[in-house]
C-alpha cells in the first residue's frame, strides 16, 4: 500500500491490487501497442482514480460536517471507500436524513465534474483534448448512476436504507436493504454473464456477498 497524504483529514491510501492490476493493464498494452496507447492508458487510469477519489472525498466532506471523523480513504481495484469512526457513524445512521445526504453528495460530485466539463468540452478547438474530456465526462455520470443504483453497497443502497429507517424499524430496513441488495446483484451478474464482461461479473460478485452480509455490516449496526 501507498499512503499519498491527506485530504480533509483523511489519509488517502493506495492499495497493492490497483497498483498490481494497473501495472499489468498497462503492460499489456504497451507489448500489444506500443508507447503512446500505453501512456494514453496511463493517464486514463490516473483520470479514473482521480475522479474516484473526488467522490470519496465528497462522503467525506459531507460527513464531517455532522462531526463524523474520518479514518481513511483507501482506492482499490473495485474504487474507492471512505471509512468514518465507527462510534460517530452509529449515532448518524440515527439521523436518516443526514445519512441519506452523506451517501449522496459522492456520486453528487461526479454529476458536479460532468457538469464541469461541458462548456469546456463544447469550446474547446482541439479535438483531441475534447474526446479525452468526454470520456472522463461519461464516466462520471456513468458512476454516478451507477452508484445511485438501490443496491447496498453502492451508494443508492445507503440512501434506500436511510429512507426506510424514516418509515420503518432498523431490522427490517436493514432487511428489505439487504434482499434488494442480492437481487439487484443477481441481475447485474446475469448482465456480466451475458455481456461477457469480467470485470463486471466480479463486481456483481462482490456487490452480492456485501448485500448477503449487510444484517451484519458495522454501517448498520
Amino acid at each position: 500500500m501507498i499512503r499519498l497524504g491527506k485530504v480533509a483529514g483523511a489519509p488517502i491510501i493506495l492499495t497493492g491490487n490497483l497498483l498490481l492490476y494497473a501495472g499489468i493493464y498497462i503492460l499489456i498494452t504497451l507489448m500489444q501497442s506500443g508507447v503512446e496507447p500505453a501512456f494514453m492508458t496511463l493517464l486514463g487510469i490516473v483520470a479514473v482514480a482521480t475522479c474516484v477519489l473526488l467522490h470519496e472525498i465528497g462522503h467525506v466532506l459531507a460527513a464531517k460536517r455532522y462531526g463524523i471523523r474520518p479514518i481513511n480513504i483507501t482506492l482499490n481495484f473495485f474504487g474507492g471507500i471512505a471509512s468514518n469512526d465507527p462510534n460517530d457513524w452509529r449515532t448518524l445512521m440515527d439521523r436518516p436524513g443526514r445519512s441519506a445526504l452523506i451517501w449522496f453528495c459522492g456520486p453528487l460530485v461526479n454529476i458536479l465534474i460532468a457538469l464541469a466539463l461541458t462548456p469546456i468540452i463544447m469550446y474547446c478547438p482541439v479535438p483531441a483534448i475534447t474526446s479525452a474530456l468526454s470520456w472522463v465526462r461519461t464516466f462520471n455520470l456513468g458512476m454516478a448512476v451507477f452508484n445511485l443504483l438501490p443496491i447496498y453497497p453502492m451508494d443508492g443502497g445507503g440512501i434506500l436504507y436511510s429512507f426506510l429507517r424514516m418509515v420503518t424499524t432498523k431490522a427490517r430496513a436493514i432487511r428489505v436493504t439487504s434482499v434488494i441488495g442480492i437481487i439487484g446483484a443477481i441481475g447485474l451478474l446475469a448482465l456480466a454473464i451475458y455481456l461477457k464482461a469480467f470485470v463486471m461479473g466480479i463486481i456483481a460478485v462482490f456487490i452480492l456477498v456485501s448485500a448477503a452480509q449487510a444484517p451484519k455490516s458495522g454501517l448498520f449496526q
